[in-house]
């Protein structure tokens, strides 16, 4: 690929063509206009081999410094595209989505021969059908909800009183949309069905998904204790909650780019950062190495990818698949899609999750855990070029942060617990990134 690299001097720079892109250099500029004479590159970012002297401001009229706000805006432009991409083009995950949307299913036709119809609706339509219901004493339902992934802001089901045809309508709806709905609403389906039916001790699994509820329950690494204790998981909301958008992925309100296709909430919009959360030695590990590399904070780390991940290999058995690394990796892509472009999560939230299923992952980096699906189309080229400081080295940016780690950190709230890992050392029992 054509980019800029700076010379050794760091007094100068030009366009170069660099087989495989500028491996082993670091994001160190940013060309403001165009000065110099040579082929178009398709990235204003100018790279230079470490130890390079750094771009002084007003030393080159046509640059300044890469700064670690560049570092973290390129990060949600980059993702964002990505995430949009998946959204709008099936063909990516389409070979994983389906065999565990097929999965799925035939388990939810095994459990409705069962006569589990009606139960089933009455623990899952809130979430697909965001309609409120009146209050018991009488008046107007409030709003509907804005969730990603919904079907339809048509009334949920009364589980108290479910209506017989509101619920053989609505089991159509999911039927019809599990198939043929958009992508994120049938993540949504996948993630719902997993976990509030099939790993639900309510619900009796019909012999045939018995081996499916195991592979379910046996994936016990991505889902961890403190990821549901708000104090220590490292997000606090902001008030009053904004209204729902259609933005695109993570990016600020309002910017350009295409919109998803309904408007949703978007948790980057009203939940921040913690900065005095309670210490737990795996989320002070999981927080430093997001510091270290200057990562996004989006809603903190992703529970929700850990139960889709367990839906995939339930209901598609991905593991016992020939290439089953290619389709955990387009399964990982249809998440980025679903909780990046719902803004959701950041990328780093769902990817060290999904890493402990086997997906490979370098923390910060994009592209060794794109799938082929994606990887043979130009617009994957297109993507890793225009965004190259990130998709293949978002792992460097630790040149860009002097961060102060967990234990020295005073603003952090102690535990017993965590002040005991403080003393004896003791390393995480799960690291994420």
């Amino acid at each position: 690929m054509y980019c800029l690299i700076a010379n050794a001097a760091g007094t100068g720079y030009a366009p170069q063509w660099v087989p495989g892109g500028p491996l082993g250099h670091i994001p160190w500029g940013i060309e403001m206009a165009r000065g110099t004479i040579g082929p178009a590159t398709v990235s204003n970012v100018i790279f230079a081999a470490p130890g390079t002297p750094a771009l002084m401001p007003h030393t080159i009229n046509t640059a300044r410094p890469y700064t670690r706000l560049d570092s973290r805006q390129r990060r949600r432009e980059c993702q964002s595209r990505l995430a949009m991409m998946a959204l709008n083009t099936p063909a990516l995950t389409n070979t994983a989505v389906t065999m565990v949307s097929q999965g799925v299913t035939q388990f939810l036709q095994a459990m409705d021969a069962a006569g589990h119809r009606t139960n089933i609706m009455r623990a899952i339509s809130s979430y697909f059908f965001t309609g409120q219901l009146p209050p018991a004493g009488g008046g107007l339902a409030g709003p509907a909800g804005n969730g990603f992934g919904r079907i339809s802001q048509a009334q949920r089901i009364n589980p108290a009183a479910p209506n017989p045809v509101r619920v053989n309508a609505q089991w159509g709806f999911l039927m019809a949309t599990l198939n043929a709905g958009a992508l994120d609403q049938v993540m949504s389906i996948h993630d719902t069905i997993g976990r509030k039916v099939l790993a639900n001790p309510a619900f009796p699994v019909p012999p045939a998904f018995v081996a499916a509820q195991a592979r379910y329950s046996g994936v016990a690494n991505v889902r961890r204790p403190w990821f549901n204790i708000g104090p220590m998981r490292g997000r606090e909301a902001i008030m009053p909650r904004p209204p729902a958008n259609t933005t695109p992925g993570v990016m600020p309100v309002g910017a350009a780019g295409a919109p998803t296709r309904i408007a949703r909430d978007r948790t980057v919009d009203n939940q921040r950062r913690d900065q005095t959360r309670m210490r737990h030695v795996e989320a002070d590990y999981y927080y430093d190495r997001v510091d270290q590399l200057n990562l996004l904070f989006g809603g903190g780390i992703s529970g929700t990818t850990g139960t889709l991940l367990r839906s995939a290999l339930a209901f598609g058995n991905l593991n016992a698949q020939v290439n089953a690394v290619e389709l955990k990796k387009q399964y990982t892509l249809a998440i980025i899609g679903y909780l990046v472009g719902g803004g959701m999560h950041t990328y780093h939230e769902s990817m060290v999750i999904a890493e402990k299923v086997g997906v490979p992952y370098i923390s910060g980096r994009y592209d060794v855990s794109m799938p082929t699906s994606f990887t043979a189309l130009p617009s994957y080229t297109n993507w890793q070029q225009r965004y190259f400081d990130i998709v293949s080295l978002g792992d460097q940016h630790g040149v860009f942060v002097a961060p102060v780690p967990s234990a020295n950190n005073p603003q952090l709230r102690h535990t017993g617990a965590s002040a005991m890992h403080d003393a004896l050392g003791t390393p995480p029992a799960v690291t994420f990134g």
